[in-house]
């Protein structure tokens, strides 16, 4: 568990300092990258470059500046603490200055902040931008563990993991270097808060990304006319919520890698966007989103078109050669990393977890560490436990939750933008179709969390949503007429995959030494999930995690949360009283409800768990059920605060018995990751019960229950229902998906 400074003074110093001086290096930055208003050839449009400026300053003062701290710790072993990172914040702002004078500029104007800012603090969008950055601070969720892999070796590099540890040569965490860089910044200035400090960060980039980039698109259309004079700066409005506050981004409880790298992303495409980018900047910061996610590698020659398209004639090569010159230094570490740690720059990190496959491409016989599917595979194959292959899965993930009208939007306007600029269309169709395509191959898509990826490439939606608004002011009834057919058809399509049947990737169960079923029940209902799109943005969806409100803990504002049942904030979880029992009944599958019931036996009855009697682990193994062939395996413990109950959908072995902590499904650690010290009795004394019952009886003190659905243990495919027990009457909660990141 990460550590807070000894002292709340030394907290509140390092933040303050380390604070003002990145700060400083973002508004140099922003004012060598994005000339101010009055000075510069948009001076009609000063929101659209302040936004720029502020997007920038967050981006290079914040994130940069944390990355080049983690590389000193990358290559020399260097901690990175408040110190190093208020250093490296002031070297840039020297280099910037220095850099400056030899240009013939007066170094004081990068040195002191101009007018920008206080037009920035003062304006509505501004202030907007910053309200939802808080908003999303307080949605931040406390009850589960933000230091999770995707921050280790960011833990590692402050100094906090608790055991030795090499970045460079080890694969810590399995982390892409990029989060860690920026995560470690955070850490170091703010300790175990620094998870919600970014996660709010990262709101207030996204409501800026979507402002800049629908006046961006809108000053492509400056003869389009609006029907009322206010409809432009509605629109910019609506940019500033398309990506903050949409149903896939709300999703995602936690600061991820997928936010972070569209976060970056946001700020790429708005200085490459500006009049007079530098190029070796934004081939930096993109290199930075590459390290983030490295599926963005395929946006590459997309940005060196654009690059070299939106230089003069005589200057074409030199933006090419500046782009690609930051895009190799702002990748050398993560490169060394590769060839270290996993042994070639060619196999990333996540590589390690599979063994080299063959496959055939134009003919020639080639091997890669991943499952990949048709073409390459010889016929198609899906995930197991998973209804459909990711090809069709993706199309039906974002019209899920963006709605059909939402998708046919982004269509019309990529189509749109591409007629009416082609320079900028192509540039977005290069930044998001080869990413989705690339992903649309992959397979052994298992985790609940990898289905934000997509996000990854979507600082693109609110530049093609626009360029759709901007086309049907001018055509009204074609406009709209082609939005609501494609919208239909999208529908009946994707409707149509429901039918197709797919067999599930037997490389799968042999990779994991899994036995070859499915639950059944399982496959249609989330077949039926994937497939209940309607027209509109389905905000229902932002709460598969659990609930948006709920996690706004008034209580949690700035300290972190202490791991202690996943799902439950801490003052959520009933407290315990007088034993009981009740019957759970298994006639029916779990996906329709759960049915729990209290009942009166009396204190000598026999039940089947009896946690009054043994506190360890109880299992129930070979529960036949009507409603599945393959017969459930029942594991329970009585936890430090909370009851636990797990319905696996696996054959029953053996080796579960003997129980260790290291292997991915063993009971100690799914039990301790939804309340900590769960594990150690689920590690300890087991007791085995045989019941041929489909109504199970428990005694059990009443409280709170964690029921849990445990489909895939290996790719943490589980579904939690929150309940609580007590005398009159046992409730749960709706089910909600298990994040693990």
């Amino acid at each position: 568990m990460l550590r807070d400074p000894p002292s709340l003074f030394a907290l509140a110093a390092s933040a303050s300092l380390g604070t003002l001086a990145c700060g400083w290096a973002g508004t140099a930055w922003a004012q060598a990258l994005v000339p101010a208003a009055a000075d510069g050839p948009d001076a009609g449009d000063a929101a659209t470059e302040d936004a720029t400026s502020l997007l920038s300053a967050l981006a290079l003062g914040f994130g940069l500046t944390s990355t080049l701290a983690f590389w000193l710790h990358c290559l020399f072993g260097l901690v990175v603490v408040a110190p190093m990172l208020i250093t490296v914040a002031l070297v840039q702002v020297i280099s910037l200055s220095v850099l400056a004078k030899a240009q013939g500029r007066p170094p004081h104007k990068l040195l002191r902040p101009d007018n920008r800012w206080l037009r920035i603090a003062k304006s509505a969008w501004g202030r907007g931008a910053l309200v939802i950055g808080l908003l999303w601070w307080l949605r931040h969720d406390g009850s589960v563990s933000a230091s999770s892999c995707v921050g280790e070796a960011a833990i590692c590099a402050v100094g906090q993991l608790g055991r030795p540890c090499d970045v460079m040569r080890g694969n810590v965490g399995d982390a892409q270097l990029g989060n860690s860089g920026v995560i470690a910044g955070a850490l170091a200035l703010y300790g175990a808060s620094g998870f919600r400090v970014l996660f709010a960060a990262v709101g207030t980039m996204l409501a800026l990304g979507g402002w800049v980039a629908v006046r961006r698109t809108l000053a492509l259309s400056p003869d389009t006319k609006w029907p009322v004079a206010w409809a432009p700066a509605a629109t910019s409005w609506l940019g500033l919520l398309a990506l903050s506050a949409n149903p896939y981004t709300l999703s995602i409880p936690l600061l991820d890698e997928n936010l972070l790298t569209l976060a970056t992303s946001c700020a790429v495409l708005a200085l490459a966007l500006t009049q007079r980018p530098a190029w070796f900047v934004v081939g930096l910061l993109f290199a930075i989103v590459v390290d983030m996610r490295h599926p963005m590698l395929v946006c590459t020659p997309a940005l060196l078109v654009f690059a070299g398209q939106s230089a003069p004639r005589g200057g074409r090569l030199k933006a090419i050669a500046g782009c690609s010159v930051g895009v190799v230094a702002g990748t050398a570490v993560e490169n060394l990393h590769h060839l270290w740690a996993v042994g070639s720059l060619l196999r990333f990190e996540h590589n390690l977890q599979f063994a080299p496959l063959p496959y055939q491409i134009f003919g020639k016989a080639v091997q890669w560490p991943g499952m990949v599917n048709f073409p390459l595979h010889d016929h198609w194959v899906r995930t197991p436990h998973n209804p459909l292959p990711m090809l069709a899965t993706w199309w039906l993930w974002l019209a899920d939750h963006l709605g059909t009208l939402g998708l046919a939007a982004l269509v019309c306007g990529a189509v749109a933008l591409v007629r009416q600029s082609p320079r900028h269309g192509l540039l977005l169709l290069g930044w998001w179709l080869p990413v989705h395509g690339g992903l649309s191959l992959q397979e052994a898509w298992d985790y609940p969390n990898k289905m934000g990826i997509l996000l990854i490439a979507a600082a693109v939606w609110p530049l093609w949503w626009a360029a759709w608004l901007a086309q049907t002011v001018r055509r009204p009834l074609a406009m709209l007429t082609l939005l609501v057919g494609l919208a239909l058809v999208l529908q009946f399509g994707l409707g149509q995959l429901g039918r197709w049947q797919v067999p599930p990737d037997e490389r799968y169960f042999a990779r994991f030494d899994l036995s070859p079923n499915e639950s059944q029940t399982h496959l249609a209902w989330s077949r039926g999930r994937a497939l209940d799109m309607g027209l509109l943005p389905d905000y229902a969806r932002a709460t598969r995690y659990g609930s948006v409100l709920g996690r706004m803990a008034a209580g949690q504002l700035w300290q972190s949360q202490d791991a202690l049942a996943w799902g439950w904030q801490a003052s959520e979880v009933p407290a315990r009283g007088r034993p009981m029992t009740v019957e759970l009944d298994l006639s029916l599958p779990v996906w329709e409800g759960i049915s729990m019931q209290p009942i009166e036996l009396p204190d000598d009855a026999t039940v089947d768990i009896d946690f009054m009697r043994h506190e360890g682990l109880w299992i129930a193994p070979h529960v036949r059920v009507p409603w599945e062939q393959t017969p459930l395996t029942i594991a329970a413990v009585r936890g430090p605060k909370l009851t636990l109950i797990e319905l696996g959908f696996r054959d029953f072995r053996t080796r579960e018995l003997g129980c260790d902590p290291a292997l991915r499904y063993c009971h100690c650690r799914i039990f301790d990751t939804l309340e900590a010290g769960a594990g150690q009795r689920a590690c300890g004394a087991h007791k085995v019960v045989q019941t041929g019952r489909l109504k199970l009886r428990m005694r059990l003190p009443s409280g709170g229950v964690s029921l849990f659905a445990t489909v895939n243990p290996i790719g943490n495919l589980m579904y939690l229902w929150r309940g609580t027990v007590a005398p009159a009457a046992v409730h749960f909660e709706p089910l909600v998906e298990f994040w693990h990141n």
